[in-house]
């Protein structure tokens, strides 16, 4: 919060000039100006007191809170822990799409089916109305893997859940996109796995939302 305040005081008094007097033999004039207030004597007595006083007080308060509400969903691992983000148990594929990255570094077995790659083309696509959870794992159960799950919640958004394991050590990253546009994801092929990946990445450049999702 920020306040200022400005105050300026002004004060102006003008007297008029002395009277004259056919008797008079001596011209006293004397003027005092204390403050705002200003006195002037003759052959009477005149007093004069003017006062004045321009003052403007300008406050300026910028308050605002932000809540989680407000902010896009899209956390990575915290220091103290995994990502607690929500698992709705939606249906999925007959199973999850797997496949080796780095045989070099995988000392699992996992081929790539397109069939399963298709399948989860398919849930995207009718992810506008229809809620699915879909499995992606590279060199499962392996030393070093990668897994990402995506959770389709029938209202054209798309929970994206994905974690990095390399020996013990762990990595995560949770965000909340829109789904990419139908034309988008007709023109996605699963024919192979670098193809579909491919596909997958373009979630991740779609508008993020706010606060924090919930199973319907």
């Amino acid at each position: 919060m920020t306040v200022k305040f400005r105050l300026s005081i002004f004060a102006l008094v003008t007297l008029a000039p002395l009277g004259c007097t056919d008797d008079a033999t001596s011209d006293t004039s004397t003027t005092t100006t204390t403050s705002a207030t200003s006195t002037a004597t003759t052959d009477g007595t005149e007093t004069a007191e003017a006062s004045g006083s321009d003052s403007e007080t300008d406050t300026d308060t910028d308050t605002g809170t932000d809540t989680d509400d407000d902010v896009c969903y899209d956390h990575s691992s915290p220091p103290e822990g995994l990502i607690n983000a929500p698992n709705c148990g939606f249906p999925s594929c007959a199973s999850d799409v797997v496949y080796v990255g780095n045989p070099d570094e995988c000392e699992v077995q996992a081929d790539y089916d397109p069939e399963v790659g298709n399948c989860l083309l398919q849930a995207l696509a009718n992810g506008q109305d229809t809620a699915a959870s879909l499995g992606i794992r590279d060199c499962p159960g392996g030393q070093f893997s990668w897994t990402l799950k995506l959770q389709l919640f029938g209202d054209g958004t798309v929970l994206w859940h994905e974690a990095t394991f390399a020996d013990l050590a762990s990595d995560e990253r949770a965000t909340w996109r829109m789904l990419p546009d139908a034309a988008y994801l007709d023109a996605c092929s699963a024919d192979t796995i670098e193809q579909l990946l491919d596909c997958l990445s373009g979630i991740l450049e779609q508008e993020c939302q706010l606060g924090e999702p919930t199973c319907p």
